[in-house]
């Protein structure tokens, strides 16, 4: 059974962290797995025959906000030249109302919601067994209906997740996504994160050990994608004491909430190598009433000190976020809050 696992992706520069994690977690079972990776700029008929050319029999797409338009487009031409191709989609746009979304889209044979390192190698071994078992976690088109299933657990030790980039090529040239833990400790109520309570750790020596790796091979960015890096500062301090005493010109961007930085915090980060690390603080809004809609805290004071500390002592890149069109915001208070954050340069 050839199996494709593909994603568009933002930019040639970025990488697909899901389909690799994917490939990983199938591997023993279907050794020949592939990962496809295009992007959103490329033109579709050329991403669609390269993947034709592959003739697969199953094609599983990491589906995000940003490609989910072209992703159906080429999931419904692809089925019309391969009518016998099974097409699956996963991610997070696909989680949470997958019903409706095969409903108006009759090329998709089934959705992996949430989480898919257990569900879809299970789902991929019910397909080879030419079954229509139920599978966790999945929602599946069996003739002309579909088939909602139990969800499935969140995967408690993320140890028993593979390593996913044992062979990937040319790292200097690519941002590496990387994450040392999943979930968030807050709950804003315009985030994803905000779905699932709690935040599980990968072991900090198996963090450590692949780093190693990713630095030795030569990645030029590493992009953790921990909702709150610093989530536990006493954690988020020792992995950083370890990433600065590495060899090599890696980058290292990190996700952080800056009104969580301590004095002792900002006085260990002004020991960083200059262009080491990467900072990026979302502010969201400085609106009281906007961030009580959304449940989302900010001590104003806290971040402004430790943002105007960091840039300070000049070796850290800072990026400050703002979101547009959030409730209770209106132009004049997004001014005011876009006029409070640019004065912290």
């Amino acid at each position: 059974m050839k199996i494709i696992l593909a994603c568009l992706n933002a930019k040639y520069i970025h990488s697909s962290l899901a389909c690799y994690y994917l490939r990983a977690c199938c591997r023993e079972e279907f050794p020949g797995v592939e990962v496809m990776e295009f992007t959103i700029n490329e033109d579709p008929g050329d991403i669609m025959a390269e993947i034709y050319r592959k003739q697969p029999d199953v094609l599983a797409f990491s589906c995000y906000i940003w490609n989910i338009e072209l992703t159906l487009t080429i999931a419904r031409n692809l089925k019309q030249l391969l009518p016998e191709l099974v097409v699956i989609l996963g991610g997070p746009e696909v989680s949470y109302d997958p019903v409706t979304l095969m409903e108006q889209n009759p090329a998709i044979d089934h959705v992996v919601r949430g989480e898919g390192e257990a569900s879809l190698p299970e789902l991929l071994r019910v397909l080879s067994q030419g079954e229509t078992g139920e599978v966790r976690g999945t929602t599946c088109r069996v003739g002309k209906e579909i088939i909602h299933h139990e969800d499935r657990e969140l995967i408690q030790d993320l140890d028993t997740i593979p390593f996913p980039y044992n062979d990937v090529e040319n790292l200097d040239h690519r941002i590496l996504y990387y994450e040392t833990s999943r979930g968030c400790p807050f709950n804003c109520s315009y985030c994803l994160s905000s779905t699932v309570r709690g935040v599980r750790y990968f072991p900090m020596d198996r963090v450590k050990k692949e780093l190693q790796i990713l630095v030795k091979a030569g990645a030029g960015t590493i992009k953790f994608v921990d909702r709150t890096f610093n989530a536990s500062p006493r954690r988020a301090r020792e992995l950083m004491q370890f990433l600065m005493g590495l060899e090599g010109d890696t980058v290292f961007h990190f996700e952080i909430v800056a009104d969580l930085l301590s004095d002792d915090m900002l006085v260990f980060l002004s020991e960083a190598p200059p262009g080491r690390f990467q900072f990026e603080i979302g502010v969201q809004s400085t609106n009281k009433s906007t961030l009580r809609a959304i449940n989302r805290r900010l001590n104003w004071p806290r971040l402004e000190r430790a943002v105007k500390t960091i840039g300070k002592h000049g070796s850290i890149h800072q990026h400050l976020d703002l979101i547009a069109g959030l409730p209770e915001e209106d132009y004049d208070s997004l001014g005011r809050s876009f006029n409070m954050v640019y004065g912290l340069r």
